[in-house]
């Protein structure tokens, strides 16, 4: 048997030791050799043959399905599944997984604070002006934002969007959300308070997204929603680039619309011309930036594992736990 590894030699946070891991329940693995973006063309001729993949953001469509009739299951390691074609995999049979292990949500609430920090506390300015030889204690004192008493806005409240719940409350802030569901158990367990999308836009101070990209959330972050924000709000993003028009975004920092935003996901990766937010340098220094990289070594193997264990369950005719398309099982390739 042959099975894919997307990340194979190239993300120091998935671990060496899973090849032996897959050696050693019968599978021929096969690595990735590009280093950025892979084409539909380049993922069939990689993947040939293969039955079973760890994916990461390749373009699994319904011409990739096609091209590739032995191909039983799609383990997504992660839990964005916007670059797999879920309706095209369950016509064809192919089972799709990700991995919602805990361990991620920890780490994404652990950077959506990290990012929100390193904006409203202005660290990554101070730390380059102090590096320079200036002391601008007065200069800087009048731009930092204290997060205690603010309100913090959640645009989706699923496993990553509790955990930056749980770490706000522990921040003193005040925290309202909106989500297709209700989670009345947080509202009970941290005080949170449900508004409608308009009201959250309006009394957040900090917008926060942790919604999935689907064609209802797809550009929902845009001229129109900026124009009801707060002119001090800050905006953080670590959930899916395409969620925000990220033109409006440039539109609505370079006005002075918001005061900031912190971004770790983007419509397009990795970051090229003619991407609005390529290659700003200082002309935006009330934006944080980071490559799609909230999560570290002990994460990375979480997921992996996870991924490998699902991939595995799929194969050998079990349900994996994390499966998208349970239609599939009638209809699974054998």
């Amino acid at each position: 048997m042959k099975c894919y590894v997307a990340a194979n030699g190239r993300d120091p946070r998935f671990p060496e030791d899973i090849k032996d891991f897959l050696s050693s329940h019968g599978f021929e693995v096969i690595g990735n050799p590009y280093s950025g973006a892979i084409s539909e063309d380049q993922l069939i001729e990689l993947i040939k043959g293969a039955e079973g993949t760890l994916a990461a953001n390749e373009p699994y469509t319904a011409m990739v399905f096609d091209a590739l009739p032995a191909l039983k299951v799609v383990s997504r390691v992660g839990v964005g599944f916007d670059a797999v074609d879920v309706k095209a995999a369950t016509e064809r049979g192919v089972i799709v997984t990700t991995t919602p292990v805990h361990e991620l949500a920890q780490a994404m609430a652990e950077h959506t604070f990290a990012l929100l920090l390193s904006v409203a506390k202005r660290v990554p300015q101070m730390n380059a002006s102090l590096r320079e030889g200036e002391w601008r204690t007065t200069y800087w004192g009048r731009q930092v934002t204290d997060l205690y008493g603010l309100t913090i806005g959640l645009l989706g409240v699923g496993r990553i969007g509790s955990e930056v719940a749980k770490r706000a409350k522990a921040f003193d802030m005040k925290i309202i959300y909106n989500d297709v569901v209700r989670r009345e158990d947080l509202e009970q367990s941290l005080g949170m308070k449900y508004v409608t999308f308009d009201k959250l836009l309006a009394e957040s101070d900090v917008l926060s997204l942790h919604t999935p990209l689907l064609a209802s959330t797809r550009g929902i972050i845009n001229d129109a929603a900026f124009s009801r924000m707060k002119a001090s709000a800050i905006l953080v993003n670590t959930a899916r680039g395409a969620v925000v028009d990220e033109a409006a975004l440039v539109r609505a920092l370079e006005s002075g619309r918001i005061a900031g935003a912190c971004i770790d996901a983007y419509s397009v990766e990795p970051l090229a011309p003619p991407h609005p937010l390529y290659k700003l340098q200082d002309r935006l220094p009330n934006l944080i930036m980071t490559p799609h990289l909230g999560y570290g070594s002990r994460t990375g193997r979480a997921m992996i594992y996870h991924a490998a264990y699902q991939m595995i369950d799929a194969i050998e005719g079990r349900v994996p736990q994390n499966m998208l398309n349970p239609d599939v099982i009638p209809r699974r390739r054998r």
